[in-house]
C-alpha cells in the first residue's frame, strides 16, 4: 500500500535528504588533488644531477602519502612537505622521461600528476654504436643507439633531441625522429645516425612476405585503357576472395603504378564490383601521379592490411595518348 504523505513523514524525508546532501558535500570537499609544482614540464636535466621535486597534494589531512615514480628513480613520503631529492642516474638514457606523482586512494584507485623530463648531457661523446648493426625488417623496427662518453659512461642516445636519423633511400625505408624504421618497398638502404658530430651508418634490408591479391583496373572496362593526357582519376578495385577480405586493406598505405600514387580521396570505397556477393575495395588515383608510360602492359598496386600484411596485385593496361603507339 502506498505511504500517505503525513507531516511527520514529510519531515523525516526532508531530514534524510538533508543528511544525504551534507554527506555528499563532505565527500566532494574531501576530493584529493595532486600537482607537481616543480620542476616545470619539459625541464632539461643532466645525468647524475640531484633534482628537487615539489608536489602539492590537498587537503593535507586527507592525503595518506605521496609517491614519485619514474623509470629513472622513485621515492615516497607519508607526511608533508612533499619535497623530494631525486638523483638522475649517471648513465640514464637520454631523451624524454616521464615523472609522475601518485596519491593512493584505496584498492586500484589513485590520483596522479605527470610531467616530462628531458635528459640531456653536455659531456662530449667519443663514439656511437648500434645495438643491432644490421636491420632486417618486414614492417617496422626501432634502432637502438648508444654513445660512449668522455666520462667513461655509456648512455642510450636513441631518443635524445640531439640525435638525427636520415634514410639513404626513403623509397625503401623511412625513419622517424625517434629511430623507428618502416619498410616501404623491398630492397636495401642505410640509416645514418648522427649525434654531437659523431655518426654511424646502419644497413637496412627490407623484405616482405607479400600476399598476392586480385585487382581490377577500371572495373567494368576491357581493355583497361589509360589516357596519359587525362587529368582525372583511375579507379582500381581490390577484389575480395574466399580467403581474403579486401576491406581490411589500409587505403592510406596503398601505392599504385611506377609513381607510387596515393589514394586521391584519402579513403577506400567498399563496393561489390564483380557481383560475386563479396565486398571489394575501390580506390582512385590521379592519372598524372601514377607514372604510367607508353608501352607499359600492366600496372601494380601495393599496400598493407590493417594487421600489417603486405599485399600486391597487378592487372593489364593499355596506355594511350601523345607518343603512344
Amino acid at each position: 500500500m502506498p505511504h500517505s504523505w503525513t507531516p511527520k513523514r514529510r519531515l523525516a524525508t526532508l531530514l534524510a535528504l538533508t543528511s544525504f546532501s551534507i554527506a555528499l558535500a563532505a565527500t566532494q570537499a574531501a576530493v584529493i588533488t595532486v600537482r607537481i609544482v616543480s620542476p616545470a614540464d619539459g625541464t632539461t636535466v643532466e645525468p647524475g644531477q640531484i633534482l628537487e621535486v615539489t608536489v602539492d597534494a590537498q587537503p593535507l589531512d586527507q592525503v595518506p602519502g605521496v609517491a614519485v615514480l619514474s623509470p629513472l628513480t622513485s621515492d615516497f613520503k607519508t607526511t608533508p612537505p612533499f619535497v623530494f631529492s631525486l638523483q638522475i642516474p649517471p648513465d640514464a638514457p637520454l631523451g624524454p622521461q616521464p615523472l609522475t606523482a601518485f596519491v593512493g586512494l584505496g584498492k586500484d584507485k589513485f590520483v596522479d600528476s605527470s610531467i616530462t623530463l628531458r635528459v640531456e648531457t653536455v659531456t662530449p661523446v667519443i663514439g656511437l654504436h648500434a645495438l643491432t648493426p644490421v636491420l632486417f625488417i618486414a614492417t617496422k623496427r626501432g634502432i637502438s643507439v648508444s654513445g660512449v662518453f668522455a666520462d667513461g659512461l655509456t648512455r642510450n642516445v636513441t631518443r635524445s633531441r640531439e640525435t638525427i636519423y636520415t634514410s639513404g633511400n626513403p623509397q625503401v625505408a623511412t625513419v622517424t625522429a625517434e629511430g623507428l624504421v618502416e619498410g616501404i618497398d623491398p630492397g636495401a638502404t642505410t640509416i645514418t645516425v648522427s649525434y654531437k658530430g659523431k655518426s654511424i651508418t646502419v644497413p637496412v634490408t627490407v623484405k616482405f612476405q607479400t600476399l598476392t591479391v586480385p585487382i581490377d583496373i577500371k572495373p567494368g572496362e576491357t581493355p583497361n585503357t589509360i589516357n596519359l593526357a587525362a587529368q582525372g582519376v583511375i579507379p582500381v578495385a581490390i577484389l575480395s576472395t574466399a580467403d581474403f577480405d579486401a576491406t581490411t586493406v589500409d587505403a592510406l598505405s596503398v601505392r599504385f603504378g611506377p609513381g607510387k600514387a596515393i589514394e586521391a580521396h584519402q579513403q577506400g570505397h567498399p563496393e561489390d564490383v564483380n557481383a560475386d556477393g563479396k565486398t571489394d575495395l575501390v580506390l582512385h588515383f590521379n592519372t598524372q601521379d601514377t607514372g604510367i608510360q607508353c608501352g607499359q602492359t600492366s600496372a601494380t598496386l601495393t599496400g598493407f592490411t590493417t594487421l600489417g600484411q603486405r599485399i600486391s596485385g597487378s592487372d593489364a593496361i593499355r596506355p594511350i595518348g601523345p607518343g603512344c603507339p
